[in-house]
């Protein structure tokens, strides 16, 4: 479920996977005796980047970029997640303006095991037995990310996650699990599986919805959203988003908790120029609040 990349959005990135089963390995601790060191890093204008790898829940490994501003010490770390099939390599386009807000970067690749190219017809044609173990295997891998975000001198101990689409789904669950994520934006985000795999497939029959309600509704965003609580949250709604009806937004946003901002963009892409609602520059608003000012009192 690739979404277009925001060019004028202020984040980092991570694309990895953990497990809500087995949590999001522990609140404590630093660094991730899986992940090898990183290659010598390159100079990108403003900023360094250098490539390391993780250990995957699936045995394999998780190529990652991790990116930091030169020349002064960073403010902390965000993690975004687009979806399946995103390279690693995606978000370079705002790596320097998240550099000039403060932020370090993880960046590392999510597999997606048997579901194509990750839009929402092909995870619908996933068996929900399958789906459920992927979503376990991603919020597991996302939780030892942060583990390892954690550790680093860069990142203050103080972390962050924007999601989009799939992404969304998966940050709501790691968020409303792992309190170390001190501030969460979700956009374009459907708040149940459900819904992601009736919009997939339009022509999915009664049964097909009943067994996916029943097998990943422990996983569904509606509930693991209030759960993000007391940490600050950020929805982002498109008015014109064919992955979620308005129906389904409005379900999303009566389930974040407080504090959270709603935002209300025009089109189906908040970071694109067709959508003069302000919505990047909100979310760079947000973070500035939640994650970069504090570190300065």
């Amino acid at each position: 479920m690739a979404r277009r990349r925001a060019a004028a959005l202020v984040v980092a990135t991570v694309s990895v996977a953990a497990t809500v089963a087995s949590g999001c390995g522990g609140h404590g601790g630093s660094g991730d005796p899986s992940r090898t060191p990183a290659t010598p890093a390159r100079i990108e204008g403003d900023v360094s980047v250098a490539r390391l790898t993780y250990s995957a829940s699936d045995g394999g490994r998780l190529p990652a970029v991790l990116v930091t501003p030169r020349g002064f010490s960073p403010r902390g770390c965000l993690i975004w997640q687009n979806g399946l099939n995103e390279r690693k390599e995606d978000p370079a386009e705002i790596w320097h303006r998240a550099a000039r807000l403060g932020l370090a970067v993880l960046t590392v690749d999510l597999p997606g095991d048997g579901i194509g190219a990750g839009a929402p017809g092909d995870i619908a044609a996933v068996d929900p037995r399958h789906l459920a173990a992927l979503i376990d295997g991603w919020v597991s891998d996302l939780g030892r990310a942060v583990a390892d975000l954690e550790g680093r001198p860069e990142c203050r101990r103080n972390i962050g996650y924007v999601g989009l689409g799939l992404g969304g789904m998966i940050g709501s669950l790691l968020a409303g699990r792992d309190p170390r994520i001190h501030a969460t934006v979700i956009v374009s985000t459907p708040p149940t599986w459900r819904s992601l795999i009736a919009v997939g497939d339009p022509t999915a029959g009664v049964e097909q919805l009943r067994t996916a309600d029943r097998v990943l509704a422990p996983l569904d965003p509606v509930s693991w959203i209030p759960r993000i609580s007391p940490q600050p949250a950020m929805v982002l709604i498109g008015r014109d988003d064919p992955l979620v009806p308005p129906a389904e937004a409005a379900r999303l946003v009566a389930a974040a908790p407080t504090p959270k901002r709603i935002v209300h963009y025009r089109g189906t892409d908040p970071f694109s120029a067709a959508d003069d609602t302000g919505a990047a520059f909100q979310v760079e608003t947000f973070l500035l609040r939640w994650l970069v000012k504090p570190t300065y009192v």
